[in-house]
């Protein structure tokens, strides 16, 4: 999709571990290589660009329980829920913008954007940025949203 072309492959070992084992990493039971090479057509230029990218790393599942192939899934699951979020955190909260930068506020904040995410997909809300609206603007509308007694 998007105008570009990308194969996956991966490889994956069971020799490394026990190396990484005499290192205090005795949990390892698999190393990967994951190559995505991507090929992607600019209209504009009409030029065809070509990129590689290795990414290396590790997974405590062994080979009995998981596959090359479902390596390659749990990598690319994993991607997609950690892309998903904080996309929705930026757009719909701006929190690229948030100052708040030193101790536990950063955490503490992502915490609680999460909990309104979460409380908002919940109650099968359509659009997060219009439910924190009506919210900000109703506030007593979430106490039913959460269990709690209105009075």
């Amino acid at each position: 999709g998007h105008g570009r072309r990308e194969q996956r492959g991966i490889e994956t070992s069971t020799a490394l571990p026990a190396h990484l084992a005499t290192l205090g990493w005795s949990s390892v039971r698999q190393v990967f290589r994951l190559v995505r090479q991507r090929q992607q057509h600019d209209p504009a230029t009409g030029v065809l660009t070509t990129t590689r990218e290795h990414v290396d790393g590790i997974t405590l599942l062994s080979r009995e329980q998981a596959d090359a192939a479902q390596v390659a899934a749990c990598v690319r699951a994993h991607w997609k829920i950690e892309n998903q979020l904080p996309d929705v955190r930026d757009v719909t909260f701006n929190e690229d913008a948030c100052r708040i930068r030193t101790g536990h506020g950063p955490q503490q904040l992502a915490l609680a954007r999460n909990a309104a995410i979460a409380i908002c997909r919940l109650n099968n809300h359509p659009n997060l940025a219009a439910a924190r609206r009506d919210f900000a603007w109703n506030p007593r509308r979430i106490r039913p949203r959460l269990g709690l007694v209105t009075n």
